[in-house]
């Protein structure tokens, strides 16, 4: 420091690594580096996880997981919430439909605890299907209030059903709707009518909101008229008779494919009993 002489010493080579901070090196590891160019891996310190979207009972969630050396996170899909049983259902009916012809969906509730008021949006295609009626349940009681322009509806209706004083607590129709079915719709292909509804919309005599689950309604377009058996585009008792002779081994000529006249994927005596009490009136359904 003074003439500025110099003077060499041998120093020791270090025995300690000094590495930087962990940085991702793939999905499992992690990975740091010293000076010297050693480089040292280690599996990912993942944490307990956040949730990151809530799920619902129609949506999965997503929970996201953070490593604690690297920052470097990860996902895993949370599934759908499952639905309590005995849970409130509005219901859309799934039927079979004619082309070119009509048919009547019924939207109804199940496991319905109490509501004085219910608003609710049914979507539909229209490119497929015409709304022609809305028939509520007059056993409701209440009022209720039908589309100011049915035929300008264009794949969505809203049918809206209150009291205001009680709680109407039946399980039952809350309302039919009739469609006409387009000359264009596909032979066994399918359209869905959906339910949706604010959580506000749905509540009880004391303004409390109820939660409805929504099963939509799925209509399968159809060359044929269910029940017609013969296949002479006439339903009467004809059809049971044949229905009869075939569910015998007899050979007479059917047609297959409304054999199945009460739509549970057999084709039995089941039907006949369906296709006998249909054609005496009785309220049930064909397909």
């Amino acid at each position: 420091t003074v003439c500025g002489a110099t003077k060499t010493v041998t120093v020791d080579k270090t025995t300690e690594h000094t590495f930087d901070d962990w940085t991702e090196y793939d999905d499992n590891q992690h990975s740091h580096s010293c000076e010297c160019g050693e480089v040292e891996y280690d599996n990912h310190n993942w944490d307990g996880g956040t949730v990151t979207v809530e799920p619902t009972y129609t949506t999965t969630g997503l929970m996201t997981y953070t490593c604690e050396d690297c920052k470097s996170t990860t996902t895993e899909v949370i599934p759908v919430l499952e639905i309590p049983e005995n849970s409130p259902y509005i219901v859309v009916d799934t039927k079979n439909a004619v082309i070119g012809s009509t048919v009547t969906v019924k939207i109804s509730l199940t496991n319905n605890p109490g509501v004085t008021s219910m608003r609710i949006n049914v979507a539909y295609d229209s490119a497929l299907l015409t709304l022609t009626e809305v028939e509520y349940n007059t056993a409701m009681g209440g009022q209720t209030v039908l589309p100011e322009n049915i035929e300008a509806l264009n794949g969505n209706v809203v049918l809206y059903w209150a009291d205001g004083f009680v709680n109407y607590e039946g399980d039952d129709v809350f309302a039919t709707l009739t469609f006409n079915v387009s000359d264009d719709a596909v032979v066994d292909t399918t359209t869905t009518i959906a339910v949706t509804y604010d959580t506000e919309d749905i509540y009880d005599a004391d303004e409390s909101n109820v939660t409805f689950f929504c099963d939509d309604g799925v209509i399968t377009f159809i060359d044929y008229t269910p029940g017609d058996i013969s296949g002479d585009g006439v339903l009467n008792s004809k059809d049971t008779t044949r229905l009869m002779r075939y569910l015998a081994g007899w050979d007479v000529e059917i047609n297959e494919a409304a054999l199945d006249v009460n739509g549970d994927g057999v084709v039995n005596t089941k039907d006949t009993t369906r296709l006998m009490r249909y054609l005496a009136g009785w309220d049930v359904e064909i397909h």
